[in-house]
């Protein structure tokens, strides 16, 4: 009996020797997890494949599109001018003399969303994602005129890490592509041109998502008929991501947004208002200003124009 227990003793100690590492041990496997990227498609009606318009004051913040869409591009691919927002010059008297008028209007951006256009929707004609404003509504942004373009390229890299380089750098420029005109629809067609008009834009206010902006080739330019002028450039080290380039600013926003001033070593914000030489409420007002030779057969009517602004990969 002694031994019978004995022997059970034994046998459950030597049982417990050969368990008890195993319950101390540890184990581990290293799962994979992957994404893959690719360019932005050229098919308007994914909202993936645009940009929508972004807040000039504050990249990371507030986005949506130009009101009633006015100005906004809407279109798609990885390298776009996204957003144009359309000048305003008022209500003014006939002269016959030379005059310079200060843009009357803002850049009214409506926050919200884009969206795929449903089946209905692309029957009944659709050929764009669709805007879809914020619920709850936000009140919209007021800005000073601005430029917005984007540069989505990548370099291709292959399952063996071979790099196919894409095409860096671009420039951006800007042009007077149809004079201020207006012309009438009774009896024989006739137009009447402010002829030699002139834009001038000033107080040049860059932002960017990229953390490196773009390089402006001055800090203020005129615009003349059919003649292309170089505003911006990129290049390989700071060409990526969504720019802007905003004239002048809304209400105090100059002295109050979060900048990169000259000198400064630790910026807390992209804005880049080194080039801006008018500070103060609404400089958005004298940052923009149309002018009108004397000589001109001006007409009571309401006249209007096409800037044109391109973005070109660089040679």
């Amino acid at each position: 009996m002694k031994k019978k227990v004995l022997g059970t003793v034994l046998v459950c100690a030597t049982t417990l020797s050969v368990i008890a590492p195993v319950v101390a041990g540890a184990d581990s496997f290293a799962g994979t997890g992957k994404v893959e990227y690719q360019d932005k498609g050229t098919d308007p009606k994914d909202p993936d494949n645009i940009t929508p318009a972004i807040d000039p004051d504050q990249v990371g913040g507030a986005s949506g599109q130009l009101k009633d869409g006015d100005g906004q591009t809407l279109h798609a691919g990885p390298l776009t001018i996204d957003a144009v927002s359309p000048l305003d010059f008022g209500v003014q008297t006939i002269s016959t003399t030379a005059k310079t008028y200060k843009v009357a209007n803002k850049a009214i951006i409506a926050q919200g969303t884009f969206r795929a256009p449903t089946a209905a929707e692309v029957s009944a004609g659709a050929t764009t994602a669709i805007f879809e404003p914020t619920t709850p509504a936000k009140p919209d942004l007021e800005r000073g005129h601005f430029v917005q373009w984007t540069d989505a390229r990548a370099d291709t890299i292959a399952a063996d890490g071979s790099v196919t380089a894409a095409q860096h750098g671009w420039t951006l420029s800007a042009k007077l592509s149809k004079q201020f005109s207006v012309t009438t629809t009774s009896g024989t067609p006739t137009t009447y041109t402010l002829n030699g008009a002139t834009l001038d834009y000033s107080n040049l206010l860059r932002n960017h998502t990229n953390g490196v902006g773009a390089t402006l080739v001055s800090p203020s330019f005129t615009l003349e008929l059919n003649k292309s002028v170089d505003v911006a450039n990129g290049t390989s080290t700071n060409d990526r991501g969504t720019h802007t380039l905003e004239f002048g600013q809304v209400g105090d926003n100059y002295a109050t947004a979060q900048s990169t001033y000259a000198g400064a070593t630790t910026p807390t914000d992209n804005i880049d208002k080194t080039t801006a030489t008018t500070s103060g409420t609404d400089s958005y007002k004298d940052s923009v200003l149309l002018n009108v030779p004397a000589g001109n057969n001006i007409q009571k009517a309401v006249y209007t124009a096409e800037i044109t602004w391109t973005v070109t990969t660089a040679p």
